[in-house]
């Protein structure tokens, strides 16, 4: 469901995965806290980018933590980090470690994300 939120563009979805409480590292910037919080960055997202797909490509398991290594390809429509958009298409690699709680929530997840191999596929450095 959490990677789903983002190829439906549903933000309803991470009431079913994601604890109420969930901590987000590092959050994004601008982000509130906790599940709520991050919904609310799901729109914006979109506006930004256009025909998003999330697909995983490896799930590694050890006691309550679930590592997901996926890729996420989209076309930027609207500026991202102070850049304007291109309108090109982009591929970048996501890490994310959740860590479950009792309930079978996710509470807490690390990611990383590679939006400098994105920015550049993007042309933001492009004279």
């Amino acid at each position: 469901m959490f990677y789903e939120t983002f190829n439906q563009n549903d933000p309803n979805l991470l009431d079913q995965i994601i604890a109420e409480d969930w901590v987000h590292i590092p959050a994004g910037q601008g982000e509130e806290p906790g599940r709520e919080g991050f919904k609310k960055m799901i729109p914006g997202f979109a506006a930004t980018f256009a025909d998003g797909n999330l697909v995983i490509e490896d799930i590694v398991q050890e006691g309550n933590k679930v590592a997901v290594r996926s890729t996420y390809t989209a076309k930027q429509i609207g500026p991202f980090a102070g850049f304007p958009a291109k309108g090109r298409e982009f591929t970048i690699m996501t890490i994310d470690i959740h860590e479950f709680n009792e309930e079978g929530m996710v509470q807490t997840t690390w990611h990383l994300e590679d939006w400098l191999g994105g920015l550049f596929q993007m042309g933001a450095f492009e004279q």
